[in-house]
């Protein structure tokens, strides 16, 4: 053998060792990774666990803190009688529905927190916040009978990938918005509940803006408020002395991001005149109409149209 074929021999030998060496790290890190996710799906469902182990434990506690002893031995009973009015109360407060509407009244300041008031068998009373996580539990008892906990200010965000605990905090919206979600091969049952579900969901949209609001007054640095002299425009322009400036109150800007208000409104008249500014007037007003809606309104028109049903 030439001293040429015996150096191709081992630099294709040589090759062939690199090769093999190649592909053996390969499948080493491969491997290495899939250990690697393994450990951190095991690590993930572990936290999971031991979080709802906890919370479940937390739900417990709370129970048994906010019933009485006298109450945590009995065995009550609750009955309810359709036909019936509590003495001294107004018949129309006990009324069954009539229709599928369901609306509520703001009464007051909408920013001030609303409270349940417990009075115990001992006489003394309880006051629950609606940040509280009981509130649910015990405005809606039909919907939450196991007493399970609802929202408060201290339910922390989870990282969606890691399973951990991260420092943000999850809003009202948000925690309500999870609770009415239709899950596929979930059954979510509070939304079998018809008319209270109804009112479960207005009142705890009551809740959702009371928050915002409440947000927007405690944190009108933030928004620079300061930069708004409608309140001091209202003081120089007192000449005649005839406005008092105790009755004048505080000055709360709504930011143009809370739905309805007058800068959010505003906002929307300016978009609606940019379109107008850049395209022109409009010239047609066109309107659209189902086809539904004419078998249902107007079946005659369908088939004189012969419109198929």
């Amino acid at each position: 053998m030439s001293t040429n074929q015996t150096t191709t021999a081992k630099a294709t030998e040589r090759h062939r060792a690199t090769e093999r060496r190649t592909q053996e790290s390969s499948e080493h890190r491969d491997e290495r990774l899939r250990l690697q996710r393994e450990r951190s799906r095991a690590a993930r469902e572990q936290h999971v666990a031991r979080y709802r182990a906890q919370d479940q434990e937390r739900q417990q506690t709370s129970r048994a803190l906010t019933l009485s002893p006298q109450l945590r031995n009995d065995n009550l009973q609750i009955v309810i009688s359709a036909d019936k009015t509590p003495s001294g109360e107004h018949a129309g407060r006990f009324n069954a529905p009539t229709v599928e509407e369901v609306a509520i009244i703001m009464v007051g300041d909408p920013v001030d927190n609303r409270a349940i008031k417990i009075t115990r068998r001992d006489s003394t009373v309880h006051v629950i916040s609606d940040l509280h996580r009981s509130y649910d539990a015990l405005q809606y008892p039909l919907i939450f009978w196991q007493g399970q906990d609802g929202y408060h200010i201290n339910i922390k965000q989870v990282h969606p990938v890691t399973g951990n605990e991260t420092n943000k905090k999850v809003s009202s919206m948000c925690y309500y918005a999870y609770r009415l979600m239709i899950r596929n091969n979930q059954d979510n049952y509070i939304l079998r509940y018809r008319q209270l579900y109804h009112q479960y969901v207005v009142d705890m949209y009551a809740k959702i803006e009371s928050e915002r609001l409440r947000f927007l007054r405690f944190n009108q640095v933030k928004l620079r408020s300061e930069d708004y002299i409608h309140l001091r425009d209202a003081i120089i322009g007192n000449n005649d002395e005839n406005l008092n400036i105790n009755n004048i109150g505080n000055a709360f800007i709504l930011p143009s991001s809370y739905i309805g208000s007058p800068r959010n409104m505003q906002e929307y008249v300016q978009d609606a005149m940019t379109y107008v500014r850049h395209y022109g007037r409009p010239d047609l007003f066109i309107t659209f109409t189902s086809v539904l809606i004419l078998k249902v309104l107007m079946p005659e028109r369908c088939v004189k149209a012969d419109i198929p049903y």
